[in-house]
C-alpha cells in the first residue's frame, strides 16, 4: 500500500519528467512508479551519538553515521523532524540498483542538511521535497536511475559542492521552488547536469559541467541567474525556456550537438523552408520566454550557433532577448543569431549588441 509519501514522490517524478520531455527522449528518463517505504514517526528533536545504521532506518535528531549501508532494497535513510544534520562522516549509503527508492528521503521537513559522504545505485540519492531550507553539500553521488539531488516544491535550499556522475535524467534538478542555489558542483556524464524547472529565482554558479549528453543546464525557472560556470562537451551547453534569466559569464566549450539517431545534416543545412528538427549543438540556445539576457560568455567549438534564439514551441515564443559582448569562436553555423525552429514564423523583436551577425531560417 502506497504511503501519502510515496504518492508524492511518484507525483514529483512526473513532473520532473516533464521539464524535458521537450529536450529529451522520454524513454532515456523512464522509471517505474512502484515505490515502497515507511512514514516517519514524530518524536521530539535531540541529540544523538554517533550509531550505526541500518538500511530504511528514520531519524529524529541529528545523526553521524558510523558504517556503511549496502545494498538498501528501499530507502537509505528516511528524515523525521525539522532541522536535523545527517552527517555520513564519508561513509556510503548503498541501493541495489533496483528499486525506486531514495538513499535519503525527507518530505515536508524544513532546515534539513545532508553532508560528507556518498551515495549510490538508487532511484535519487537524497530526495528533499516540500521544504523550507536546507543544505545538501560535499557528498558524492553516482549510478541513480533518476536524478541524484531532487528538490521539489521548496524554499532556499542550497546544493553545493557535490559530485554526479552517471545520472539517467539529471544530475542536480530543482522543480517549482524558490530561491534555490547550485554552487560549485561537479555534474558529469548525465542526462543533464543540471536542470531547474518551475519556481523563480534559482542561482546557478560556479559548477563545472561535462559530458552530459542532451545538456549541461537546462532554465525553466523565471528569473534564474546562471554565471560563471564552466559547461564542456556537452549537448548544448546552456538551454533556456524562462523570462527574465540572466545567462552570463559563462565557459562553455565543445558543444557536441545532435543526438545519434538524429539526422546531423538536416540539423545543418535544413532544406530551403522548412525548419531543423534538431536543437541540440548550440553553445547557449534560448528557445522560449521574454526579457532573456545572454552577456559577457565564452562560448568556442559549436556544432550549431554559438548562440541561437528560436522558438522551439510556438506557444512559448521568444521575445525581447537581449545578446551582448560574447566571444564566440569556432561555430559551424553563426556566431550569433536568431535561427527559428517551430512553425517558421517571423521572429519576435530581439536586440542583438556588439556588431554579431544575424541570420533567420528562410522562410
Amino acid at each position: 500500500m502506497q504511503t501519502d509519501h510515496d504518492r508524492a514522490l511518484t507525483t514529483d517524478r512526473l513532473g520532473a519528467l516533464g521539464h524535458l520531455a521537450r529536450t529529451v527522449p522520454l524513454a532515456a528518463f523512464a522509471v517505474v512508479l512502484l515505490w515502497s517505504s515507511t512514514a516517519a514517526a514524530s518524536e521530539p528533536h535531540r541529540e544523538r551519538p554517533a550509531k550505526d545504521m541500518s538500511c530504511g532506518d528514520t531519524i529524529m535528531v541529528d545523526t553521524r553515521l558510523t558504517n556503511d549501508l549496502h545494498d538498501c532494497p528501499g530507502n537509505g535513510l528516511v528524515v523525521g523532524a525539522d532541522h536535523i544534520t545527517l552527517d555520513l562522516a564519508g561513509h556510503t549509503i548503498d541501493g541495489n540498483g533496483i528499486a525506486d527508492a531514495s538513499g535519503v528521503l525527507s518530505v515536508g521537513f524544513d532546515g534539513v542538511t545532508v553532508r560528507g559522504g556518498a551515495v549510490r545505485d538508487f532511484a535519487e540519492g537524497v530526495a528533499l521535497l516540500d521544504a523550507n531550507g536546507g543544505r545538501i553539500r560535499e557528498m558524492s553521488f553516482t549510478n541513480h536511475s533518476h536524478v541524484a539531488v531532487f528538490v521539489m516544491r521548496s524554499v532556499d535550499v542550497t546544493i553545493e559542492r557535490n559530485t554526479v556522475v552517471d545520472t539517467t535524467f539529471a544530475g542536480i534538478f530543482a522543480g517549482d521552488s524558490h530561491g534555490t542555489r547550485i554552487e560549485r558542483n561537479t555534474s558529469s556524464s548525465n542526462g543533464a547536469g543540471i536542470a531547474v524547472g518551475g519556481g523563480e529565482g534559482a542561482r546557478i554558479t560556479g559548477n563545472t559541467l561535462s559530458g552530459n549528453t542532451f545538456v549541461g543546464i537546462l532554465v525553466e525557472a523565471d528569473g534564474t541567474r546562471v554565471d560563471h560556470n564552466q559547461i564542456d562537451e556537452s549537448g548544448t551547453g546552456v538551454m533556456v525556456f524562462a523570462t527574465r534569466a540572466t545567462i552570463a559569464d559563462n565557459n562553455v566549450d565543445h558543444a557536441i550537438g545532435c543526438l545519434p539517431f538524429a539526422n546531423f545534416e538536416e540539423c545543418v543545412a535544413p532544406p530551403p523552408g522548412d525548419c531543423p528538427d534538431c536543437i541540440y549543438g548550440a553553445g547557449i540556445s534560448v528557445e522560449g520566454g521574454a526579457s532573456n539576457l545572454v552577456a559577457r560568455n565564452d562560448v568556442r567549438r559549436t556544432k550549431l550557433d554559438g548562440i541561437r534564439v528560436g522558438t522551439f514551441d510556438p506557444g512559448n515564443a521568444t521575445v525581447d532577448t537581449v545578446i551582448r559582448d560574447n566571444h564566440v569562436r569556432d561555430a559551424t553555423l553563426d556566431g550569433h543569431g536568431p535561427r527559428l525552429r517551430g512553425d517558421c514564423s517571423p521572429m519576435p523583436p530581439h536586440e542583438i549588441e556588439s556588431g554579431v551577425r544575424c541570420c533567420e531560417h528562410p522562410t
